[in-house]
């Protein structure tokens, strides 16, 4: 029913408007990529930041004094 309705308005609709969809879609599609790749950017940090804390030193700091 989906494809039905959608190729109706895709054919039924004047050029203008398939052009003008087509820009939008064109961008949209820019912006996504876009994203996607501040993402894979955004993952890479955050692993980046894992491995970092992973591989500190672990320093243990007695304050109980001593109890001989």
């Amino acid at each position: 029913m989906r494809k039905r309705i959608r190729k109706w308005i895709v054919d039924m609709a004047p050029i203008w408007a398939k052009a003008s969809l087509q820009a939008e879609n064109r961008a949209l599609a820019e912006e996504n990529q876009r994203l996607r790749d501040e993402i894979d950017r955004l993952n890479a940090y955050i692993q980046g930041l894992q491995f970092a804390t992973r591989a500190l030193r672990r320093i243990t700091i007695n304050t109980a004094g001593d109890k001989n």
